[in-house]
């Protein structure tokens, strides 16, 4: 059997071949009916695509079955893994089929053909964010941004965009120090993320005037969502029994509250201070006092404090009555700043036992820094005072 130049155009998915080199072997078979031969031919074809001008090289094993008869012909027809392939003068017909094999490798051909030729758009939008990336990573740089870390951080695709994010941080009062130090502002948008965040403040009550000192506190919120993030901390702050016109000033004082998660540690730490004996219907004055309580976690500050004031002889009662007046000494650091104050107190010969009673009335003593102040008393005066006069003159009564 030997090919025509017609056949060089074998089926319409081979409509590119330029070469063709074949190997035949022809038998006929029981299964197939008589007057019916059948031919197995490997085909080694070079494609060229006739614009770009690329070639692919592949084989496949066809077979091929060739009759004159038009009942054998129609049987063909019928069959759904032959195809028509070529005849001669209308009377002598060819069908080929392919093997399982060679249909998946010609379905993954034309995949492939697919996504070069039908789809030139996708590489050509890639290059183009790349470009756009290129040119926004370049004005950032020109104003003095750092865009190391930006990466994998959605960018707008155009300096324009980026110019006005930029120019809305500045009226915030933010600077470009600040953008470096927090880099993921770079990917808020003005309208769905800022503006909606700062207009959600200020129908709170949290004034504009303190914007700035707020944001440089808790620069995510600008990227937090309002319905999430920022509705259920406030809810439970109202829970709280803090008052609506206390909750902007607790923001205000305390803003990175709005990061914490209701289940973690805003939650352990006032279970634990209405467990230990302070007492429920105060909480809300305590939170408004020193909002700061509720970043605080139980075992590393609040714990270790108390006890170690009732260590001193203080009641556990009066320690709880003593945060419920002054919430703040809960800040106090207990290895800088009270044990030095109580050491203090006592080279200056007060006694063991009247530390409880001293730090009762005077709870801000374990907070300055006792033995400068003493000292430097004691210096202007000429001589020593009495202890109790000193605390008198320079604290007051609690």
């Amino acid at each position: 059997m030997t090919p025509s130049p017609s056949q060089k155009s074998i089926h319409p998915s081979f409509s590119f071949v330029t070469e063709l080199r074949y190997s035949q072997r022809t038998s006929t078979t029981t299964r197939q009916p008589p007057q019916l031969v059948v031919a197995t031919v490997s085909l080694s074809l070079v494609c060229t695509h006739p614009q770009r001008g690329s070639h692919v090289e592949f084989a496949v094993s066809l077979k091929i079955g060739v009759s004159d008869n038009i009942d054998y012909i129609n049987f063909l027809k019928e069959h759904e893994d032959y195809k028509p392939c070529w005849h001669h003068e209308s009377q002598f017909f060819a069908y080929l089929r392919l093997s399982k094999e060679d249909k998946f490798n010609r379905k993954r051909e034309q995949a492939t053909s697919a996504s070069l030729y039908t789809h030139p758009s996708l590489l050509q939008m890639k290059n183009e964010r790349i470009a756009n990336r290129t040119r926004v990573y370049e004005f950032l740089r020109s104003i003095g941004v750092v865009p190391d870390e930006l990466d994998r951080l959605e960018l707008p695709v155009t300096v324009e965009v980026m110019q006005e994010r930029v120019d809305f941080l500045h009226k915030l009062g933010l600077t470009i120090e600040d953008i470096n130090n927090y880099p993921l502002l770079l990917g808020c948008s003005v309208k769905k993320n800022m503006i909606p965040v700062l207009d959600y403040l200020g129908k709170l009550g949290v004034r504009k005037s303190t914007f700035t000192e707020f944001l440089h506190r808790y620069l995510q919120v600008l990227h937090a969502s309002v319905v999430v993030d920022l509705a259920p901390v406030v809810k439970y702050l109202q829970g709280m029994d803090i008052k609506p016109d206390d909750v902007p000033r607790v923001l205000e004082k305390y803003p990175e509250v709005l990061g914490f998660k209701l289940e973690g540690t805003m939650s352990t730490s006032v279970a634990y201070l209405i467990e230990f004996g302070v007492a429920r219907r105060e909480i809300g004055g305590v939170l408004t006092k020193y909002p700061e309580i509720l970043g605080m976690r139980v075992g590393r500050g609040i714990k270790p404090f108390v006890e170690y004031l009732e260590s001193l002889g203080i009641p556990r009662l009066d320690v709880a009555r003593l945060i419920e007046k002054r919430p703040h000494i809960l800040g106090f650091g207990l290895e800088e700043q009270v044990k030095p104050n109580l050491k203090s107190l006592l080279d200056y010969h007060v006694r063991q036992t009247s530390l409880a009673a001293v730090i009762t009335q005077y709870p801000e003593i374990i907070r300055i820094d006792l033995e400068t102040k003493l000292f430097v008393s004691s210096t202007n005066r000429g001589s020593s005072i009495p202890l109790l006069d000193w605390l008198q003159m320079n604290l007051g009564e609690s």
